[in-house]
């Protein structure tokens, strides 16, 4: 995720996936062309690749083209999360003063093999309670080695500490 704005008034965290939206797309543009041109050139040989990356391409970007945003308004006091993939859009709300913090989920990753070792990996999350939402909420699905999620909680968090002191 990436900080898309940061003001006393909101802060906005976006994940965009183009490059794995761009690179699924030409990988089965490119299987589905070949296995075109193929059938086209009077060898059915290319039908069964056609079909079959055409499907899986089709699948792949479907299931793992994901944008997520997270959206803090402290003029208008709510916390919005939004998913959205090609099918399908949610969309989830909570007041500002609900959340409690912005956690750093962790999840151990272990690899079988030689010179492999386990490894931690991380995603931002938000803990929102007491009440009826009550709970920790993933701000993006996929856990990641890198620094990225640790320096999203604590813009989330610092940013919220100066929308609770009034500092806007």
């Amino acid at each position: 995720m990436k900080i898309t704005r940061n003001t006393p008034d909101q802060l906005i965290l976006d994940y965009t996936p183009w490059i794995h939206g761009i690179g699924i797309a030409a990988v089965t543009f490119a299987i589905t062309g070949v296995s075109i041109g193929t059938i086209l050139s009077g060898s059915w040989k290319g039908l069964f690749p056609l079909i079959i990356g055409g499907l899986t391409g089709g699948l792949l970007f479907v299931f793992f083209v994901e944008r997520t945003q997270a959206i803090f308004d402290a003029k208008n006091g709510t916390v919005t999360l939004r998913r959205r993939t090609v099918f399908k859009y949610d969309q989830v709300q909570f007041d500002l003063s609900d959340v409690q913090q912005a956690v750093l989920e962790e999840h151990l990753s272990v690899k079988k093999g030689n010179m492999q070792s386990d490894v931690v990996l991380y995603r931002p999350s938000v803990k929102i309670g007491p009440g009826q939402d009550e709970g920790i909420y993933a701000l993006h699905e996929v856990y990641t080695d890198q620094r990225g999620p640790q320096n999203i909680v604590d813009t989330i968090n610092k940013w919220c500490a100066q929308a609770y002191s009034g500092a806007i």
